[in-house]
């Protein structure tokens, strides 16, 4: 195949990669029943709620703030979460474009589990990687250009507090920043800071910003992450601690895996044994891939940007894992991983385009696989969504004086899913199509003052009061 018709494939391809990954956005939460909401979206949209005079610090104010800012246009919340999606969507491809910044590399990262598979949620790790990304871009500008670095050092700096105002986890990143710093001095001596000393200006200027943020939150909260509103970890047998490690083990290398992830449901990591192996072994082998491909064949610590993203991303990875052990409460997964998972992408397929550039055409044929592979995960049980959330409004707007949701009765559906070429069939009980968590979702989506209770008072009024089963029957 000529030069001339390599890049109208090239091209065909890319312009493929664009639309189908707009239309699969739209697809994975309008053909969802939780239509993208989590607990955490409904906890964001009640800070928007509040905002400014918000009431806990159990996420920061950056992401509920976007949201206030676009529900004063959309007068509701669902879809603000969804056009927020897409204007950042926008934002990282135009940016891309305009500065020339690896756009066909960045669609493949957006056509893995970390682009297609976060986006349809309303959810923060939209707005955060697209901050991220520019930040990326300004690494890579100015370890390429370090002579020219017009206020560098602010643009990384308020970056780098935007980051911690999206999601805490921005913390994380800004310790792998200084871990990257603590080997820029090692690799090359005193010189390090008189040839980067914007980048240590950088660290200053962002500690000291970050420093005085978690000061403020403390004072005014009583807690520097909201720790103290999530209340203590429970206590955990030994048998427990040990498996959440087993989970958090396969969590963490299932992250080099960027086609499809496996959830674990009730702290078993040995359930569903045959699966969950056989994809523990194509993650490890995945895992021997990167290392290979990035650290032996191509010794990217040669490039001060490759060696410095690359730690951030190891240190990152390495805190998530601590954090979540500590925490005891969430296994490591695509979403709290998202920025590390998208460092490693990134410079994997930069590296793989710079070395076996005649085989990129397919590299963008697999990224639209990718697409498809995630797509059919979001959409494994499908239903409508906008079917379910307007049953739910007209529910609302018939019990006006409602206040309280208390789940009556609940159903969990099985699924049974063959496992091509044997008589093995994969049973997963979904979360996400239990009656109260698709009532719930709904509900509280629209009116975010609603209140769940546990337990049925007497002393609450019946107006006031919404039975799980009555909403969907």
């Amino acid at each position: 195949m000529n030069t001339e018709s390599n890049n109208r494939l090239n091209q065909i391809l890319v312009w493929s990669l664009i639309l189908l990954f707009a239309v699969f956005m739209v697809l994975g939460f309008l053909f969802r029943s939780d239509g993208g909401v989590n607990l955490d979206t409904i906890e964001y949209v009640r800070l928007s709620d509040q905002f400014p005079f918000v009431k806990s610090n159990v996420f920061p104010i950056g992401y509920p703030c976007a949201l206030k800012i676009m529900q004063f246009f959309t007068k509701e919340y669902f879809w603000s979460s969804k056009i927020l999606n897409v204007l950042c969507l926008i934002f990282i491809l135009v940016f891309s474009w305009e500065k020339k910044f690896y756009f066909q590399e960045t669609l493949l990262v957006l056509a893995t589990k970390i682009g297609i598979g976060l986006w349809p949620f309303s959810i923060s790790e939209p707005l955060f990687l697209s901050l991220f990304y520019v930040q990326i871009y300004f690494v890579h500008f100015y370890f390429n250009n370090p002579t020219e670095n017009s206020n560098w050092v602010w643009k990384m700096s308020f970056l780098m507090l935007g980051l911690c105002l999206v999601r805490h986890i921005g913390v994380f990143v800004f310790a792998g920043y200084l871990v990257a710093g603590v080997f820029l001095l090692l690799k090359t001596g005193r010189t390090a800071y008189y040839k980067y000393q914007d980048y240590y200006r950088f660290l200053v200027n962002s500690g000291c910003m970050l420093l005085a943020y978690l000061t403020a939150s403390y004072f005014i909260f009583g807690s520097v992450f909201g720790e103290n509103y999530r209340g203590e970890p429970e206590a955990i047998t030994q048998q427990e601690t040990m498996n959440h490690l087993i989970l958090n083990f396969k969590g963490l290398v299932n992250g080099f895996n960027p086609f499809f992830t496996l959830i674990f449901q009730h702290n078993s990591p040995n359930a569903n044994p045959l699966p969950v192996n056989l994809v523990l072994v194509i993650d490890l082998l995945l895992l021997g891939v990167y290392s290979w491909f990035i650290i032996k064949r191509f010794r990217p610590f040669t490039s001060l940007f490759y060696s410095m993203v690359l730690l951030v991303s190891v240190v990152f990875l390495s805190l998530m894992f601590f954090s979540s052990m500590a925490a005891g409460i969430e296994n490591l997964g695509p979403r709290l991983l998202a920025p590390a998972l998208f460092i490693l992408y990134f410079v994997f397929i930069i590296l793989f385009r710079r070395t076996y550039s005649q085989f990129w055409r397919y590299a963008l044929v697999t990224g639209i696989l990718s697409l498809f592979i995630n797509l059919g995960f979001l959409l494994k049980t499908p239903a409508s969504y906008l079917s379910i959330h307007a049953q739910a409004g007209r529910f609302l707007e018939k019990h006006p004086a409602a206040k309280y949701f208390y789940v009556d009765s609940d159903s969990t559906p099985v699924t049974k899913y063959p496992i091509p070429f044997t008589q093995i069939s994969l049973e997963y009980q979904h979360p996400v199509l239990a009656r109260s968590y698709i009532s719930r979702h709904a509900l509280f989506i629209i009116n975010p003052d609603l209140q769940e209770i546990p337990i049925l008072h007497d002393s609450i009024p019946q107006e006031q009061l919404i039975y799980n089963s009555k909403v969907i029957p």
